[in-house]
This record gives structure tokens, sequence and C-alpha cells, in this order.
């Protein structure tokens, strides 16, 4: 790619306050063509390193990675996957290429993807830069000519505008997203080689080879995901300014190669913007809100809000959200979409009329209007109003706005029409303007550093809307925050009583609460809202489960599957249900169907292996258990139940090696430290047990949860009790008493006060 420095070496630049002073040389050294770059690229990674400390987060992540093992890999099977899915509703083959090599090279660890992404949105800043540098020497050739080191700060300027905005952040933070970096990348490029093709000489006809690189160049952009669709209109506005190779920039009536000529150079761009077009509707189609559930005057006044929202945070980028939404039974009458549609409509009028006087502003409007019309609301995908990663392509023109701010400035200063003061001050704002918006992005970048962080954040900015405190809800369940969970929940309904997922989400944490009979309630509330909600029948039948209805649960689990045909965590329940009913062949006929859909799925092997247990094949069980844990070393239940039935062939060493593996990983679940205790507990071969370690185990346990769970509090008395330690086992038992009685449960109050009667009876005896 030609990126030649437009600017010369051994001009001069008039610098004194006074228009007839002297104008002493001004040779431009030759670093400064490497260090401003460099800069730009330097600074780009400091904005966004907290990025590279991300984790994957509940917000399409698991979707695209966690989930999926499609991806994972570089194999033929891998390469037709990523050239031939639609995954997660869009068509981006040369994404999954580079997150197939991400996977390759860091497994599942976050930190390589962020890394990569970070370095991408750096690259595309210095490209960034050389495209302003070619744009503002077209526009303002005297300019550039006159002071080539102004031409270049200003155009450093404009990268910085562009690559350290907190708008771009979204892109570059959340790894599901990292597809608008090479589209970004290679949208760049392509205008390069296309400015390449036609500014140096745009009196003749753009250069054949040059074209076909910027044409190959647009085809890698829209396959790695179609934002930059627009390109070739694009393209036809740099024709009209700044190569002034189309009216109404043509400088003379008989200059440059005919229209046709020039409109024809853009046919192949054209096919393949047909080509993405319609891969584009084939994508979405599934997730697009028909006209009759939501009509043309709500697309083009939502549209116009959403071309003045994005204005307004490219100026103000505070508050920056990760979901925006409009709240449900909104007017387009309410001032906000009356204001923006008036205001689009104005400064659109305004840019067409003052074309003949400022030409540079009504291609930059337009360009804004046609790289945002395909993320705009005149075609509606799902519930969001807005996204920061929609501006990624779209405000690039303001960028160089800002850097051409710049450029007539340092002119006016040196042709005597500024005063030095007031240019030192654009200079220092600009600079100051630079640090704070990279400061914003540093700060935005931690709200992505998990769902935690991100769903807060969303709650912060629209507390009145019902979306991000259900998924904050989410976040705080996973983590065993069930009271915090059912605070936002409660939330979530009262804002949103029409919306059947917080039921069911509620639903769900009443049952890890214990309380089946409101579970129950909420799920039948969710399906009076809709009848087809696949997640409210299985919510249903995990409640029957839990009350040992399984006849009923098997029915309700069998509604949610034949709904959700690809709920592979409803057909686990299913399973579940269908192995204490003793059906093992309709059970592992289930987990072959996951499998099928997931072949990393752990729990299908794991009830697989229980199914074949049931039927007598331990053998095979003891296989399906080992093989649900080398997918996936953390999973607590494969590795209990294969304890249990080593136990039961009485491996107890075996039995308790594998439990010792599950606590010596990373971040151990409670459950599994827990198994181990009460296996150093109970263990029948009495030259294995081991109180005293034992006791440790329930007390990393208890503290891992928190001391919420009363369970583990259990073990713990018992286990400080067979160490010999009664008097803090007596403590720990009281603790848990008083804990139970605070709230209410009965059983556990009755269960503690047991065990400290023995406690104290065993003590007056030891007396």
């Amino acid at each position: 790619m030609d990126t030649t420095d437009p600017t010369s070496t051994g001009t001069t630049c008039p610098c004194s306050d006074a228009p007839d002073a002297a104008t002493p040389a001004c040779r431009i050294p030759r670093w400064s063509a490497i260090a401003l770059p460099a800069a730009v690229f330097l600074i780009t990674c400091v904005a966004f390193l907290p990025a590279a400390r991300n984790e994957f987060v509940s917000l399409d992540d698991h979707k695209n990675f966690q989930k999926n093992h499609h991806y994972r890999g570089l194999g033929p099977e891998n390469i037709k996957w990523a050239w031939t899915t639609f995954h997660n509703g869009a068509y981006q083959p040369l994404s999954w290429m580079l997150f197939s090599a991400e996977y390759v090279a860091w497994g599942l660890n976050p930190t390589g993807y962020h890394v990569v992404s970070v370095l991408l949105q750096a690259v595309n800043g210095v490209l960034f830069y050389w495209v302003a540098l070619r744009l503002l020497a077209l526009a303002m050739p005297a300019a550039g000519r006159d002071h080539p080191d102004a031409l270049r700060f200003s155009a450093g300027l404009a990268a910085l505008l562009f690559s350290v905005h907190p708008l771009r952040t979204e892109a570059v933070a959340w790894l599901s997203t990292q597809p608008y970096l090479p589209v970004g990348l290679f949208y760049l490029l392509s205008i390069l080689a296309y400015l390449r093709a036609c500014g140096d000489h745009p009196e003749r006809r753009g250069s054949i080879p040059w074209l076909a690189l910027s044409c190959l160049l647009y085809g890698c952009s829209i396959l790695s995901k179609g934002v930059g669709v627009a390109l070739v209109v694009v393209l036809v506005l740099l024709d009209v300014y700044p190569l002034r190779r189309l009216w109404p920039g043509r400088r003379g009536r008989h200059a440059g190669p005919p229209t046709w000529v020039i409109l024809l150079e853009k046919a192949p761009f054209l096919i393949f913007t047909i080509a993405s077009a319609l891969l584009a509707l084939r994508s979405k189609v599934e997730a697009m809100v028909p006209v009759q559930g939501y009509d043309i005057p709500h697309r083009v006044v939502q549209a116009a809000w959403g071309v003045m929202f994005y204005l307004y945070k490219t100026v103000l980028p505070f508050d920056l959200s990760p979901w925006y939404q409009f709240r449900d039974g909104f007017s387009i009458a309410e001032p906000q979409f009356v204001v923006s549609a008036a205001l689009v409509v104005a400064i659109t009028i305004a840019a067409v009329a003052s074309y003949r006087r400022w030409l540079p502003g009504t291609v930059l409007w337009a360009y804004y209007l046609i790289a945002l019309l395909p993320l705009t609301h005149l075609v509606k995908i799902g519930r969001q109003a807005a996204a920061d990663r929609y501006t990624y392509v779209a405000c690039m023109g303001w960028a160089i706005l800002g850097g051409a701010g710049l450029l007539a400035a340092w002119s006016a200063r040196c042709e005597g029409r500024l005063k030095q003061s007031t240019f030192k001050g654009i200079a220092v704002a600009s600079a100051v303007v630079c640090a704070i918006l990279a400061g914003l992005s540093w700060e935005q970048s931690k709200v992505w550093r998990d769902g935690l962080t991100l769903w807060t954040q969303a709650v912060r900015v629209s507390p009145g809307i019902s979306t991000p405190r259900n998924n904050l809800s989410q976040e705080l369940r996973f983590r065993g925050d069930l009271r915090g969970a059912m605070r936002h929940l409660n939330e979530a309904i009262r804002l949103a009583p029409r919306q059947p997922g917080p039921l069911v989400n509620r639903a769900a944490v009443l049952l890890e609460m214990g309380r089946p009979e409101q579970a129950m309630e909420d799920a039948q509330a969710a399906l009076r809202l809709d009848p087809n909600n696949a997640f409210a029948f299985g919510t249903l039948g995990v409640a029957y489960l839990s009350q040992g209805r399984v006849d009923e649960a098997i029915t309700m689990l069998t509604r949610a599957v034949g709904l959700g045909e690809k709920d592979t965590a409803g057909r686990c329940n299913l399973a579940n249900a269908l192995i204490r009913k003793k059906r093992y062949d309709e059970a592992v006929a289930q987990c072959e169907r996951i499998l099928a859909l997931a072949p990393d799925q752990a729990e299908a092997h794991n009830l697989w292996g229980m199914a074949l247990i049931g039927k007598g094949q331990v053998d095979a069980g003891l296989g399906r258990f080992r093989t649900a844990i080398a997918v996936d070393p953390d999973t607590v239940s494969a590795r209990t139940n294969l304890a249990h039935a080593l136990r039961d062939r009485k491996a107890y060493r075996e039995a308790i090696d594998v439990l010792v593996q599950g606590a010596k990983r990373p971040d151990p679940n409670p459950q599994i430290l827990a198994a181990l205790a009460r296996e150093l507990l109970t263990c029948p071969d009495a030259t294995l047990r081991n109180p005293a370690e034992a006791a440790g185990l329930a007390r990393r346990a208890n503290d891992r949860a928190k001391g919420r769970s009363f369970e583990y509090r259990e073990l713990l008395v018992g286990a400080l009790a067979a160490s010999g330690a009664a008097d803090e086992a007596v403590k720990a038992a009281t603790e848990a008493l008083e804990l139970a009685g605070r709230l209410n449960q009965a059983q556990w109050v009755e269960r503690f006060e047991r065990q400290l009667e023995s406690l104290r009876q065993h003590q007056s005896g030891v007396r």
C-alpha cells in the first residue's frame, strides 16, 4: 500500500505575529514521517490498555466463544463452518478465521483476544492517519503545500480523534464486536488504494491495478462484517470532493474522464455491495421486526433520533452504555423524537443548500448519513435503540473535520489572519481534547471488564429500562447473590410487566432459594404472556422435578425442548428427569441429541454416564464421567458422580484422587471442596480419613460460598468435631444456629440445635 507523504521538506512557514515579518525556513525533519503515526499507535494502545484484562462478558460472548466449538481450530471443518455460517445473525467469515487463529494461539484465554483487539485499533489509527493526510492534502492543497508540518500534525489530530474516542471502546473492549476492527482495517486500506488510483491525477481515468486492489480490500471488509457496505457510495462522494472528478466538484467543463467512466469504475464495488446486502438480509431475517409490528413512521423517526444521538455522543461522549433502549409504550410524538427529526431535516436542507459555498460540509453530512444508514432503525433488528459500535465507520468524517480545523487555523496563523496566542490556544485545546478522550476510553474499557461491571453501568445510565436490570440480576444470580438478583428482577418486572423474560428469570431464582411454589406462579404468569415460551416450560419442569413430581416435569420439559429445538440446557433437564423414572434409553437419546448440537457439552456426557450406571453398564458409565471431566475439568457433577461410582466399587483412593484434582483447579467450586471433605470424613477405609484436612476444606467451601450455605456450615461443624476442635465446632454451630434463626430457616434451626446438643453432651462426657 502506497503511503507516500504528500508533504515536502524544503518549504518555508511564516511564524511571527506580524504578517510582514520574516519567514524563516521550517525544514521538516525526516523522522517526523514515522514519529507521528508511531505516536498515534502508542497513544491508542495506552488508551485501551485496560481492555487487555477484560473477560468474556454475558452479552453474546458465551454464544460466540464459550459455547461455540465450531471456530476452535483451523482445520477443514472449522474453515468450512466459518465460510458457511450465519452464527448469531452475522456473515463474517474472515472474522471467524481471525477468531480461529486466536483460539489456536490462546485457547479460551480472553487476554490474547483482547490484546489483538487493542493492536488492531492502534493499526487502524495509523491507517486513518495516512487517509487523513491524503484527504487533507487534496482538500486544502495550498495549506498542505505551504505548511507540510501543519498537514502532518493535523492528520495526527484527526487520527487521534478517531482512534481514542470513547465511542470506539465497544468495538475494542468487547470481543464479540472485534469484527468491526478488521472491517475498519480493510475499509481504510480500500480508501487508500482508491486515492492512490484516482487522487494523484484526478483528471485521468483511475489506475486499473489500484482500483482492483481497492475493490478486493472492500470485499475483505464486507467479508469481515457488512458494516462498511456503503463504501461504494462513499467513493462517489470522494469523487465529488476532494477529488472533484464529479459534479459539482468538476474543475472545468471538459476536465477529467467522462462521468459514465467514473461511475463504471464503481461497478465491481456495486457487485460486492449487492452481495453483502443479500447476505445481511439472510443473516438477520429472523431478528428483523416486521413492518406491521413496527410501522414506517416509527422507523423513520427513530432513525432520525439515532442520527442525532450519535452526533451528540461524538461531541459529548459521557454516560456511554452497552445497552440503549427505548422504554416500552413510548410515543414518537415525544420531544426527543420530534426535535431529532426536525434537526436532521434542517441540517440536511442546509447542507444541500450550501454546497456551492461549503462543499466539504455537504459531503461530510452526506457521508455520515450514508455510512450510518445500514445501522439505523429503518431496518429494525432486536430491541436496542442504538449501539456505540455503529459509529465506527460513520463518524470517521467528523475526525477528518477536526484535523481540517487545525490545518485551517495553522494556515490562518501563518498568513497573519489569526493571532499567535489564539492559535496556541487552539493547539492546546486540541491536545487537551485528545487527552480527555483517551482518558474516557481508558475508563470505558473497564466497564467491559466482566458481566457485573457491564450491566451495572447499563443500569446506572438507564435506570428506567427493564433489560439491563434483568441481565444484571442474572450476573448476580450466577455469583450467588440471590437477594441482589431478586431485587433487580422485582424492579425489572415493575418496569416491564408485559415482558415474560424477567418473570422466568425470577422463577429460576426462586427455585434456587428453595421456593418452588412461587417459582411455578411466575413461570405460569410468563406463559400467560407468551404461551410458547420454551424457558417458562423448562422452569416449570425443573420446579416439578424439585418437588418429586417427575411425570409432570417430563411433560413440561418435553414441551420446552419441542419449542426450543436447540435448547441444550432444557434437554439436560429432560434427560435428568428421564433417568429418575429409569427411562434410560430415552435419556441416552436426549444426550446424543445434545452432543450433536454441542459436542463440548460436559453435562450431556455426565448424564449419559448416569444412564449407563442405571442400566448396570458401570465401566461404560465411568468412561462417560471421565470424558465429561476431560471436556470440562471444572464440571462438578461429573467429578462427584465419578467419585461416588468409584467408592461403590471400593476404589476409595481413586475416588479421593478424582476430588483432589478438582480441588486443585484454579478457583475450585465449593461443591468439590465439600465433596472431598465428606469423603475424608466418612471414607470406609480408615487409613484414608483425615478429619483435620476435611475441616480445612469445609472452611474453604464455606468461605467461597460467603457463609450462605447451611449445608457447608453443617459440614464444617462435623469436621471440626471429628478433628477434636470441639470448642471451634460449638462456636461454628452457634453462629450457624443464629443465622438460621434470623432467616427463619426452621429445618436448619432444628438440625443445628441437635448438633449443638450432641457437641455439649460429648464435652460433658469428656470432662
